[in-house]
Formats: C-alpha cells, sequence, structure tokens
C-alpha cells in the first residue's frame, strides 16, 4: 500500500509477487489476510493499467472461487468489461466511486491512458474540432484540464476550434514495379537453380 501512496508501480509489482506465494501456496497453511482481496484487485488493476491483457485474464483464473467473487475483483472486472466495450464514462463513474482511496493511483492511470487514446482518434478522425466538443469528447470537467492536454498534445488552435495536420499518406510511393522485378528476378533464380 505504501508503494501506491509513493505512485511507484514498479514497487507494487516486486511486492505483490513477494505476497503471492502467501495467496495462494500457504493459504491452507497461514490462512487468508483482511486485505487479500483489495490486493489481489489492485494487482488486476495495474495489469489493466499497463495493457497486459493476457495477464489480466490468467491472474483472474488463479483466483479462488471466494476472490473471484469479492467485490473489489469484481469491480476490476467490470472496469475491464467497460474497457473493452469502450464504456469510458463507466470508467470515469468508476474513479469518482473508488471501493478504496488505494485504487485512485491506477484509476487516475487508467484515465489519463484512456484520454491519450481518444485524443489520438481525434487527431486522426477530424480536421478541425470546436474546444468544446473536444472537452466533451475527453470527458473533461473544467477548461484548464483542456489546456493541460492541448498543450500535452501540441494541439494547434485557430480561435475556438483546433486544427489537425493529417499526413498525406497518399502521395507515398508505392515501389510496385520494383517489387515485381525483384519477385520476377527470385523464380528465374530458383529455375536456374532446380
Amino acid at each position: 500500500m505504501v508503494s501506491l501512496r509513493l505512485q511507484d508501480e514498479g514497487l507494487f509489482e516486486r511486492n505483490f509477487s513477494l505476497l503471492q506465494p502467501f495467496y495462494t501456496e500457504l493459504r491452507n497453511v497461514i490462512g487468508t489476510s483482511d486485505r487479500e482481496h483489495l490486493i489481489l484487485g489492485l494487482n488486476l488493476l495495474r495489469l489493466l493499467v499497463q495493457n497486459r491483457i493476457s495477464d489480466f485474464h490468467v491472474e483472474l483464473e488463479k483466483l479462488s472461487p471466494e476472490a473471484h467473487g469479492s467485490g473489489v475483483v469484481q469491480k476490476v472486472v467490470d472496469i475491464e468489461q467497460a474497457l473493452l466495450e469502450g464504456a469510458y464514462k463507466q470508467i470515469l463513474e468508476a474513479r469518482e466511486n473508488v471501493l478504496d482511496e488505494t485504487f485512485g493511483y491506477f484509476m487516475d492511470l487508467l484515465i489519463e491512458t484512456i484520454r491519450d487514446e481518444i485524443a489520438s482518434s481525434c487527431e486522426a478522425a477530424y480536421d478541425t474540432l470546436s474546444f468544446a466538443g473536444a472537452q466533451k469528447l475527453l470527458m473533461l470537467q473544467s477548461e484548464a484540464d483542456m489546456r493541460t492536454i492541448l498543450q500535452k498534445r501540441n494541439w494547434n488552435a485557430t480561435g475556438n476550434t483546433f486544427v489537425f495536420q493529417h499526413k498525406d499518406e497518399g502521395d507515398a510511393a508505392i515501389p510496385s514495379m520494383e517489387t515485381i522485378q525483384r519477385m520476377l528476378g527470385y523464380a528465374r533464380e530458383l529455375e536456374r537453380i532446380v
């Protein structure tokens, strides 16, 4: 828990790897911890934040039925489902209703990642986008938050509108004739060998 207060993701991962044997192999010897489900849920959330979806599902399968049915783990599973569906508003609502304050760090990282993905999609999908439209798409409450993203992404503003410069990929020449000639040369060489 200290690692999350320090906002040190690597330290949390190392600490969890030390705790994991107590939650699996030694469970019958020492019993369960009061915070076991919370820590398991935090680990699952960490895997989501790191976009390690396959590891998330592997860890989920390793959980005991009791842990799998806990409210904390179920909340993280719901977040993963919302993420897969693209229901980002549900994830924002989940941030507002966290079960424990220790979830805040990972939830903030997840929301920042989601906003970066939405911003990248806006850059690709729109030629221009109004300030209010961008703020709504990015699910931001204040203009100050919007201005922070504007500076981070180096968006050009013309008045109250963002103008996105698209790289013209149509001008890139495809060396089709060179490729065809090279392939014909390979075929001739193969013919000579055989």
